[in-house]
């Protein structure tokens, strides 16, 4: 879990390290309520160095309040995968 813009940017510069610039969320569809939340339907994708790839579907589910993101929650499809990719 990640706490505040510097973790979330530094996790977000580990992937990108990670994968060597090759890691891709597609957005596939956008949700919103009319009451701040909007939910991304995505295909992510990677590979590594290694060889290690994945492409799976996730959902991420964020919080807007007065103009600031307040919380971003995600769900994935195929947690092993993923696990075994970014181990």
């Amino acid at each position: 879990m990640h706490h505040g813009s510097n973790e979330i940017m530094a996790y977000l510069a580990e992937s990108a390290q990670l994968t060597v610039g090759m890691l891709r969320a597609v957005p596939q569809s956008f949700m919103a309520d009319g009451k701040g939340r909007v939910s991304v339907l995505a295909q992510v994708s990677g590979t590594r160095p290694d060889g290690r790839a994945f492409d799976n579907p996730q959902i991420v589910l964020g919080t807007i309040d007065r103009g600031r993101v307040r919380s971003i929650d995600q769900f994935i499809g195929g947690p092993a995968a993923v696990a075994a990719f970014w181990a």
